[in-house]
């Protein structure tokens, strides 16, 4: 009974450790992978300014879900932690940060640290339209007119 009790542990630490070598386990928290995601896939892909967004959504992955194993992640908490981002964020910005953990989540499918990805079943939000609107031809004459008399002038 003793020694298949030990060959069971052994088993499972050798099916935890097995998944990628040296790197990630089974216990590997959705931090520990977004952190690795940005700084060795994320980061090569994007330009600079894209880069500094997505470490400001990574920082904020990692406070929320950070602590939460991949293998563990499920498409309830996705749906909560959306959720509340929507209560200090716009729909658009928790968008972004929806889609950058579904990347992260894909690297994790990837590397078979889980098997689904979570947040791809989790719709995004709705972005209400915008209510932005083009200057006429007059308002922009206008607005020219009126710089002149600044400084800069027109520019």
């Amino acid at each position: 009974d003793q020694v298949a009790r030990r060959a069971e542990r052994l088993a499972e630490a050798e099916a935890e450790t097995s998944l990628v070598p040296g790197r990630f386990t089974r216990a590997t928290t959705v931090g520990e992978l977004s952190e690795w995601w940005l700084h060795n896939v994320q980061r090569h892909q994007v330009r600079a300014s894209t880069f500094a967004k997505a470490e400001d959504r990574v920082r904020r992955i990692r406070a929320t879900l950070g602590e939460i194993p991949v293998s563990e992640l499920r498409t309830e908490q996705v749906v909560t932690w959306q959720t509340e981002l929507l209560d200090g964020l716009a729909p658009k910005t928790v968008g972004h940060h929806r889609q950058t953990l579904a990347q992260i989540l894909d690297q994790a499918v990837e590397l078979g640290l889980t098997g689904t990805n979570a947040a791809r079943r989790v719709k995004p939000p709705r972005v209400p339209p915008s209510s932005a609107r083009a200057l006429s031809v007059e308002e922009v004459r206008r607005l020219v007119a009126a710089a002149g008399t600044t400084g800069l002038g027109p520019l």
